[in-house]
């Protein structure tokens, strides 16, 4: 039977960054055990948001963003979590003639 390393921390691929509404990113999050060597396909990496209202995710780590704001998407994978920060800025407006 297989037994899948422990894992001490995750790292994303992103620790912050700015997403222009209405964008979309993906982000990659990679669990790594005590000698900080990635443990892949092993472990489930659940996603969440602090804020629908300001950027969703979904479970393949898609970040879009939805209103202008900071909001935090945070990446679960057992008991270790890691978080992103991510500033969604409104898109640039063309001036009316």
């Amino acid at each position: 039977l297989f037994t899948p390393p422990a894992i001490a921390s995750v790292v994303l691929n992103r620790a912050t960054f700015n997403l222009t509404n209405g964008l979309q990113v993906l982000l990659a999050a990679t669990p790594l055990d005590a000698s900080g060597q990635a443990i892949l396909g092993c472990h489930p990496i659940t996603w969440s948001t602090a804020n629908a209202a300001l950027a969703t995710v979904n479970q393949a780590g898609l970040v879009r963003g939805v209103a202008a704001g900071r909001v935090t998407i945070t990446a679960t994978v057992g008991t270790r979590t890691a978080q992103s920060s991510i500033t969604v800025i409104a898109p640039a407006t063309t001036p009316a003639k």
